[in-house]
């Protein structure tokens, strides 16, 4: 009896024993030593007060990051003793990005973290109260596509640089547990509420939904949670400055969280996901739902509709007439078809050409407005006068060779020579393969005309033409001058006929007269000359050509000068004594030569006038 007794003591003993065995085993394995084993990772810290916090407060625990520098990307591994409830990934500017994590603890926070990475220029971790832990990493390339999955207990984000092309706009990724994984995560943990907004500021060329609109409000930040709508649009509201007004029915929740975001991109955003839109009238921005909104922008679309079939209803009241409109100065069938397109449907246009008439049937309030079209094109068009003045300024240069007789000699002891010249050219000669263009500044026709008959009487020059021309506004004048040259030309049947050729000069002037009461010219200058030292097979002259083509905007009487053309002509003349002059050697000191070189430069000035033939009606019948 005693031996049993002991055994069963003995017994009992032993079973204490190992049930306190197990459950020092059990308190010293984590919770995830036991679903996966006893395989630890490869840092931080795994002692059994860890896992008892853990096991408490049910959240992750960060205690490290690490980068590295991949061939096309930059790895970014953040080290956990079990996956996070949720993660988020974003852009921040155009050189950095952010990660989030919800529901981890973590004693990194408050510096930056070294890592191995040289493409990363700074990590930087902070930590919340509320469990939220937020990674935020400089790149010294700007930062492209973002990817972030998870690795076993650890989170993996890649990021990868932007294309050249790639465009500047933030990409927010939200991710939470996956239900089925490996990881055992709960389904509702850290899923995203229906109305979550998280977004950084975007680019002022970005809008909202794929459409484009610039933002201009002053930025905002906001962090809501499941707040009524009409209390977020009175919110923005304030902030704005602005006037908003909600329809009854507009209701609603809203989860927000922004930092630095236009307030009107903030609202635009609000609005959309809650199937809501505005319209600003007087400054007042209302506020109702997309459909009614359709309805009544519908509505509106159909009441203008009515109302201009009322409109045109009203043109088309009383009995069909017939009138006959005048017409003076314009093409009468340009206004007939003018008038064709307001017509009614039973009205009726004619042109009489023999009369200048045109002939309408139509009711009274079509005719009205059709007799308001002609007095308002059928007017005089304004004509310009053209005066030219083509002047010819010589400058000889002789020089005389040999001795001739019939000099005097006056012996003086004091010689000086006077030069008095008072020069006003406008326009700087050039060589004779170019025309110029200037401007005579602050001098009329009439100045000019006097100035040209002083040096036509010195000699320094002639006026070839003076020609006048008055043309109508948007019609070419043309001004010729020269000779025609006699050219022989062999038939096909050996006969010879004689054709000439033009060697004038040639001006060609298109007025424009502008709303301002300003001149635009186009001209044409061409200067053709025969050149005997260049002939053809039977001695026909070559013909030397000089043109311009330009167009300039002159006021009204002012004059333009067109320079450059310059010809030289050399002449050799020769004085001697009859008979005496064929004495060999002797005979040079009875014969002289000189020779003659005559530079001349054409100058051609035009000054155009416009002329109101409406003015000159009104001054006569007064």
């Amino acid at each position: 009896m005693k031996t049993k007794k002991s055994f069963f003591m003995g017994s009992f003993r032993t079973l204490i024993w190992i049930v306190a065995a197990a459950v020092v085993m059990v308190g010293c394995v984590t919770p995830q030593q036991q679903a996966k084993g006893p395989e630890a990772p490869a840092a931080g810290p795994t002692s059994g007060a860890m896992a008892k916090m853990n096991v408490e407060t049910g959240q992750a625990k960060v205690f490290g990051v690490q980068a590295y520098d991949r061939d096309d990307r930059t790895e970014v591994k953040i080290l956990m003793d079990r996956p996070a409830a949720s993660h988020r990934v974003m852009r921040r500017g155009t050189h950095e990005f952010v990660v989030v994590l919800d529901g981890v603890e973590t004693r990194l926070g408050g510096g930056s973290i070294p890592t191995a990475s040289r493409k990363l220029i700074a990590v930087k971790a902070t930590s919340a109260p509320a469990g939220t832990f937020t990674l935020t990493g400089r790149l010294l390339d700007p930062v492209g596509r973002l990817e972030a999955h998870a690795v076993g207990k650890d989170l993996v984000v890649n990021v990868f640089p932007a294309a050249p092309s790639a465009m500047s706009t933030p990409r927010v990724s939200l991710a939470g547990p996956r239900s089925g994984s490996a990881q055992g995560w709960p389904e509702t943990a850290g899923r995203p509420s229906r109305n979550m907004l998280n977004a950084r500021p975007a680019p002022p060329d970005d809008g909202v939904m794929g459409y484009k609109r610039h933002y201009r409000g002053k930025p905002i930040s906001l962090d809501l949670q499941n707040a009524d709508i009409q209390n977020v649009l009175r919110l923005l509201a304030d902030i704005s400055g602005m006037n908003i007004v909600l329809e009854p029915d507009v209701s609603g929740k809203v989860t927000i969280k922004v930092e630095n975001v236009p307030w009107d991109q903030v609202l635009d955003m609000v609005l959309m996901m809650n199937r809501l839109g505005k319209e600003e009238i007087g400054g007042v921005i209302r506020i109702a739902r997309q459909e009614k909104l359709k309805e009544e922008w519908k509505e509106r679309e159909e009441r203008i509709k009515a109302q201009q079939e009322l409109l045109r209803a009203q043109k088309d009241l009383g009995e069909l007439q017939t009138v006959y409109l005048q017409v003076n100065y314009a093409d009468p069938e340009s206004i007939a078809a003018k008038i064709g397109e307001i017509k009614s449907e039973d009205g009726k246009v004619s042109v009489d050409q023999r009369t200048n008439l045109i002939l309408y049937t139509d009711y009274p309030a079509r005719i009205a407005e059709a007799s308001g079209i002609l007095e308002r094109l059928d007017r005089p068009t304004r004509q310009v006068l053209i005066e030219a003045r083509i002047v010819q300024i010589n400058s000889n240069v002789s020089k005389d060779l040999g001795i001739d007789w019939g000099f005097s000699l006056t012996k003086t002891t004091d010689h000086s020579v006077s030069t008095d010249f008072a020069v006003n050219h406008p326009v700087t000669a050039t060589s004779s393969a170019s025309m110029t263009i200037g401007r005579l500044v602050g001098s009329t026709l009439w100045n000019l005309d006097l100035r040209l008959s002083a040096a036509e009487t010195a000699g320094q020059g002639k006026v070839i033409a003076a020609p006048r021309v008055l043309t109508m506004n948007h019609v070419k004048a043309t001004i010729s001058q020269g000779t025609q040259i006699p050219y022989q030309e062999k038939t096909g049947e050996g006969n010879t006929s004689v054709s000439f050729k033009d060697a004038t000069l040639e001006l060609q002037v298109t007025p424009h007269i502008t709303p301002d009461g300003r001149v635009r010219l186009q001209l044409q200058a061409k200067q053709d000359s025969p050149n005997t030292s260049i002939t053809g097979g039977s001695g026909e002259p070559a013909i030397d050509t000089r043109k311009i083509d330009t167009e300039l905007l002159v006021d009204d009487g002012a004059t333009v000068v067109i320079g450059g053309i310059i010809k030289e002509e050399d002449s050799r003349d020769e004085s001697r004594t009859p008979g005496v002059h064929r004495i060999p050697i002797l005979g040079s000191l009875f014969k002289s030569e000189s020779v003659r070189k005559d530079k001349s430069e054409l100058l051609i000035f035009i000054n155009p006038k416009i002329v109101d033939l409406s003015d000159q009606r009104t001054g006569a019948e007064l």
